[in-house]
């Protein structure tokens, strides 16, 4: 017999009840989760400013150079280390 997918109800009821069994935990995997996403942003924001960059530049070349990726690189980590300093 197959079993049936959980409603989505019923998946957060089921949630509601490990975090309030399991604080610690779910404080863990919320960070967990905030970091991973910060990093996802993070990366994708480094990889626009690069094109920005090229692209003022005239957009000559195959693309991004070093320079440029370096310059989004550092900017990304500044915008990610105030995210960390200031979460919403």
């Amino acid at each position: 017999m197959t079993e049936q997918p959980m409603s989505l109800s019923e998946a957060v009821r089921v949630l509601a009840a490990w975090e309030r069994e399991h604080p610690h935990e779910a404080a863990v995997a919320r960070a967990e989760n905030r970091a991973h996403v910060l990093e996802v942003e993070a990366e994708q924001y480094a990889h626009e400013l690069a094109e920005q960059l090229w692209q003022q530049r005239g957009g000559i070349g195959g693309g991004p150079t070093d320079d440029d990726r370096a310059a989004a690189d550092r900017a990304a980590l500044a915008v990610l280390k105030q995210a960390l300093r200031d979460p919403e």
